[in-house]
């Protein structure tokens, strides 16, 4: 992958993380983590924490936590995944799926754990499966959006561009042949 592929994969996700941010300020969804994964399958290992530990540095700075442990949790999750990204196909839309959910489901309980070091934990059921199963689930699905969301996009409009040439087309069919009797 070639720095300019990256970067316009971090605008990318950055943009989705702005507008994100905006329209669901109560959700925390990670944003760069099919960034994170997308990354991991495709740039060496030094290149991957890099990227893990910029993407990790503007959700440090939109946070209000102790400085330091987003990126922490974020760094040695993609050097675990790193290590088995070959059990992983991160080349079909099911595998950035479970990898992101699997990339989500670690970051959350090493956060958890490096931010209760100093105090202990107390968690309640109900937020326990909302923070280790439901919201893994739906940063799943955002990395699934993720992916499939620019070829929809692009998709929808080379159709829309061909609809309006043929249509372009048959316009101009009609009016020479209206001249044409004329």
């Amino acid at each position: 992958m070639t720095r300019k592929q990256a970067l316009l994969y971090f605008g990318y996700t950055y943009l989705l993380f702005l507008l994100g941010t905006l329209f669901f300020p109560t959700w925390k969804l990670m944003f760069f983590a099919p960034l994170i994964i997308y990354i991991i399958s495709k740039c060496s290992f030094i290149r991957s924490l890099w990227i893990t530990f910029f993407s990790a540095l503007i959700l440090e700075l939109s946070s209000s936590h102790v400085f330091g442990i987003y990126i922490l949790s974020a760094i040695v999750t993609t050097s675990v995944l790193y290590r088995k990204k070959c059990h992983f196909s991160m080349e079909k839309k099911m595998g950035i799926f479970l990898n992101v959910t699997l990339f989500s489901i670690i970051s959350s309980l090493l956060f958890s754990v490096f931010f209760h070091l100093k105090s202990p934990m107390h968690l309640s059921m109900k937020t326990s499966i909302i923070e280790y199963i439901f919201m893994p689930i739906l940063d799943g699905i955002y990395g699934f959006l993720w992916l499939c969301l620019p070829k929809i996009v692009y998709n929808s409009f080379m159709l829309c561009h061909k609809w309006v040439k043929s249509l372009k087309y048959r316009l101009s069919r009609k009016e020479k042949e209206i001249n044409h009797e004329l």
